[in-house]
């Protein structure tokens, strides 16, 4: 089973040590050994000598806070955001960005290595790109909604590891369009008192307001999230979007528990049914409340990795599965004959038939409904070539890849992953089935974040 004994662990809690950093582990924090026992320090780099203080001592790893770095890394650099360190939102500010990509491509290719018991550098890992400038990347801003005892309202990210909220004045990687959208909202309500959900009470209100940037022809839209269903005091959430310049305003209902912020129940109360938002240079419409990329740059470099590599030959057709509200699946329609995109959001799914109308898209049609379940019956209709995953972060359902390798059997996968440990248990498993992998292609979606996005193409081994 591995792990030390409480008398055997070299480090206890509170203990103030050295230690050399032996590299970034698979999340957002550095790596370090005392004595073969395993200890993580946050916003330390590889090859840096620290002094840190233990705050954990668990059985087989520690965590330690930074005091001082003893001995910097040629990669460390001054953190442009005043909130870094306290905020929770970015990991490697420190870091310079050619050092953050060549640590997101070793991610990458150690977990693909890992699950595909071969060595890093024999895999056909291409090195990560990004943006061309890692600042203002990101269109979507959630700041969360707190008082204090003294009703004072303050507004901003969680803190790392907490709920504990980080009030924010300034944030160098959101665009400030949709920062300054959220600042303004927030004082309106702050000056119109507009009651703000209290979790030590019970006490209903606002938990968050969410601004997102549209793109330059476009006004920005503003979220509201609460925890009541009857939208409160909604002539005053109309007057502070509309006072703080927002085109559009809608109210979201967030679940009480759980990792998700925006709930399923989201009305519209003032603008448009569905946001314009653009991509790739092409508009897509939609819900307020749905999920679509937060970074242009990184929406349209996924839409460009992607439609590089979809080579179908003509009259053939494809899929898109977990296809969302079809940013992928719409572009590709005109290099096939029929492409089906599938996904269990029915409301990202509507989302997608309505984009897919505007464009005149006939050839791209959408189901709704679980992915697992609906992927034999639609490729039993189809001419196969081509299938694009882009699952949630845990990567797809076993039953997909066993349809995949075993019914479908496409010429060509496509698998867009934001978790690297994820898309290599997929590829792994993929390959049981006899695919092999042909290329891994990473890039920076989050700047300044352990996050990473990939774009893999496998095809039959034989």
């Amino acid at each position: 089973m591995g792990g030390f004994g409480a008398a055997a662990r070299p480090v206890a809690i509170g203990d103030v040590v050295e230690l050399d950093v032996a590299h970034l582990a698979d999340g957002p924090d550095a790596l370090c050994t005392v004595g073969g026992y395993v200890v993580f320090v946050a916003f330390a780099l590889p090859g840096e000598r620290i002094r840190a203080r233990i705050v954990s001592a668990g059985r087989k790893h520690g965590r330690a806070e930074l005091i001082e770095v003893l001995r910097p890394s040629p990669d460390r650099v001054r953190p442009r955001c005043a909130h870094f360190g306290a905020c929770g939102g970015c990991d490697f500010q420190m870091q310079a960005p050619e050092a953050q990509r060549t640590a997101a491509t070793a991610r990458v290719a150690k977990a693909l290595a890992f699950a595909l018991k071969r060595p890093a550098e024999s895999l056909p890992v291409r090195p990560a790109v990004g943006a061309p400038t890692p600042w203002g990347q990101r269109t979507k801003v959630a700041l969360m909604l707190e008082t204090d005892d003294r009703q004072w309202l303050a507004a901003g990210l969680f803190a790392r590891r907490s709920q504990r909220v980080v009030p924010l004045y300034e944030c160098p990687v959101t665009d400030s369009t949709a920062l300054g959208l959220a600042l303004r909202s927030v004082a309106q309500i702050r000056a119109r008192r507009i009651p703000v959900a209290d979790p030590r009470t019970g006490a209903p209100g606002l938990r968050a307001v969410v601004a997102r940037s549209t793109g330059p022809k476009t006004p920005p839209h503003l979220l509201l999230v609460g925890t009541e269903p009857d939208d409160g005091d909604i002539a005053s959430m109309v007057e502070v979007a509309t006072a703080a310049g927002a085109g559009g305003l809608a109210y979201n209902v967030g679940p009480e528990n759980g990792p998700f912020l925006i709930g399923r129940d989201t009305r519209v109360l003032s603008g448009p049914q569905r946001v314009t938002i653009e991509a790739a240079g092409r508009p897509y419409l939609v819900s307020p409340g749905a999920f679509f990329q937060t970074s242009t740059w990184g929406a349209a470099h996924l839409v460009e990795a992607v439609s590089a590599r979809f080579t179908p030959p003509a009259g053939s057709d494809a899929l898109d599965l977990y296809c969302g509200g079809g940013l992928l699946t719409l572009p590709l329609a005109s290099r096939c004959r029929r492409i089906v995109g599938i996904e269990g959001n029915p409301a990202a799914i509507e989302d997608a038939r309505t984009t897919a109308r505007a464009w005149n898209t006939p050839n791209a049609t959408f189901i709704a409904g679980r992915v697992e379940d609906e992927l034999r019956a639609a490729a039993r209709r189809l001419d196969v070539h081509t299938v694009v995953l882009d699952p949630p972060r845990d990567g797809c359902d076993p039953a997909v890849l066993r349809a995949l390798a075993e019914s479908v059997r496409p010429r060509r996968v496509i698998y867009v992953s934001c978790e690297p440990t994820a898309l290599a248990r997929d590829v792994a498993a993929l390959a049981a089935g006899e695919y092999a992998l042909v290329e891994a292609a990473p890039f920076e979606m989050f700047p300044h974040t352990h996050h990473v996005e990939t774009v893999a193409v496998l095809e039959p081994a034989r």
